[in-house]
């Protein structure tokens, strides 16, 4: 009791190291002095040792867990101590010391969404894409509302190539804010990029003579309402190489509805009606390919023996 006076009489006129001292004296002799413990605390806090103060009000806590001015000198603290651990990781990630940064970030006990937020952008910036992801998502289970988190992951996945998870993210984001203007947009460069992907695909099948498996993922994307001319001509080409020339000439006539400047499709189409013996019809897209096509190449000159010999 002695030393706890002396040090609360230090305390109050401010002598606050010598305070300290005597403070932790008292608890060395009596460990269950819980006003030691409280004064102690807000004595390093005063001193700006913020750390030792929290960790001094932790074992308060454990002997009196229900002393209400424990509970109140722990949250206080442990506010103080949240917003000091932002600030340095916060300073830290905007010096470029994002390895200091996830020190600091890490510090905060509990773990919110925000400081995962802020570990998270510190890996990406690291560039190591797997951690940024995996804290991304413990962000995301802390604050499952936020919009922004998703399509974070989104981004990530969508710049590792990983169409699949960057599709399941932005759409994620999607159905919390269906507004969500850089979502949308990221949906729809996937889209784009897988539908450039399975063109690709259809593109070597068709190469391999793999006539009919091409054309099913062709028949495929065109499903989806696509508007891709490319689509078209590729199965039109399969079309082709199968003899189905009606169904060649229909996709070759989309073809044009969506890349009217595509000259080539009018030679295409050309072939296609003599084929079928409309040899009226040929001759009117054979002319309009010769019209078009400025150089003097094999398939103009064809084009044109045909003009000829049409009557």
């Amino acid at each position: 009791d002695d030393y706890y006076q002396f040090a609360y009489e230090l305390h109050k006129a401010n002598k606050i190291s010598d305070a300290i001292t005597y403070y932790l004296e008292t608890i060395k002799l009596d460990n269950k002095n819980i006003d030691a413990y409280i004064n102690l605390s807000q004595a390093y806090r005063q001193n700006k040792s913020y750390k030792e103060a929290f960790d001094i009000i932790k074992k308060a806590q454990l002997i009196a867990p229900d002393n209400e001015q424990v509970k109140r000198q722990y949250a206080l603290i442990e506010k103080e101590c949240t917003a000091i651990n932002y600030d340095t990781a916060s300073n830290a990630f905007d010096s470029g010391d994002y390895n200091k940064a996830i020190e600091e970030y890490k510090k905060i006990n509990p773990p919110t969404s925000d400081s995962y937020l802020g570990i998270a952008a510190s890996y990406q910036a690291l560039n190591n894409i797997t951690q940024a992801i995996d804290y991304y998502k413990k962000a995301m289970e802390l604050n499952p509302k936020n919009a922004d988190i998703p399509f974070y992951i989104a981004s990530l996945y969508s710049n590792n190539n990983d169409l699949e998870n960057a599709k399941i993210y932005t759409e994620l984001s999607l159905k919390i804010n269906p507004s969500h203007k850089q979502a949308k947009e990221l949906h729809t460069y996937i889209s784009a990029k897988e539908e450039e992907n399975l063109i690709t695909d259809a593109i070597k099948l068709y190469d391999s003579q793999k006539y009919s498996e091409s054309a099913a993922i062709l028949t495929g994307l065109i499903k989806n309402n696509t508007t891709n001319a490319s689509v078209y001509y590729y199965r039109a080409l399969c079309h082709d190489a199968l003899n189905q020339i009606e169904n060649a000439v229909a996709d070759y006539k989309n073809t044009l509805k969506y890349a009217p400047d595509m000259v080539i499709v009018y030679y295409s189409l050309g072939v296609d009606y003599d084929s079928l013996k409309n040899y009226k019809t040929a001759k009117e897209y054979y002319k309009k390919y010769t019209e078009a096509v400025v150089e003097d190449n094999d398939y103009k000159k064809y084009a044109q023996s045909r003009i000829d010999e049409i009557k």
